[in-house]
């Protein structure tokens, strides 16, 4: 599956750069279905578009970080661009549905969170980064510690 997960991923990112900029409602669309299985076939399609809107997009503005994205040195390729397509996206949607261009950090991370669940559901990984987000968000200082970097 890993090397599965290679191959769609290196093939959206790279054809990210060749096509036009996804529509909003694309890119919405995109992200509900990432959202729903982050793990299916799709996934290439749905990461391509992502990737793409927000790096071509004048409308929002997504920035990563070690607080917001904080996967270790280690972490297998495929799952930080699960993380990083789950992060954008999260990220990226609540900008748009805010109609306002700014980082939105907390709904990325909560979308990043959600997709690590069911990654961990149906493999074995683990994060003591992401675990930290998650133990943040459980004890309701996530919001904050977010707003700190």
């Amino acid at each position: 599956m890993r090397a599965i997960l290679t191959v769609f991923l290196i093939g959206a990112l790279s054809l990210a750069a060749l096509a036009q900029t996804p529509t909003r409602e694309a890119f919405l669309q995109a992200v509900e279905a990432f959202e729903k299985d982050p793990l299916t076939p799709e996934v290439d399609a749905q990461l391509k578009t992502i990737v793409q809107f927000v790096t071509d997009s004048p409308d929002v503005m997504v920035t990563v970080d070690p607080t917001n994205f904080p996967l270790e040195k280690d972490t297998p390729d495929p799952v930080r661009m699960l993380m990083l397509g789950a992060f954008m996206g999260g990220n990226a949607r609540e900008q748009v549905r805010l109609e306002k261009k700014g980082d939105q950090s907390y709904a990325g991370v909560q979308l990043m969170l959600k997709t690590y669940k069911r990654l961990q559901a149906r493999a074995k990984f683990n994060s003591p980064g992401l675990d930290n987000l998650a133990d943040l968000e459980a004890k309701g200082k996530l919001k904050a510690y977010l707003k700190r970097k």
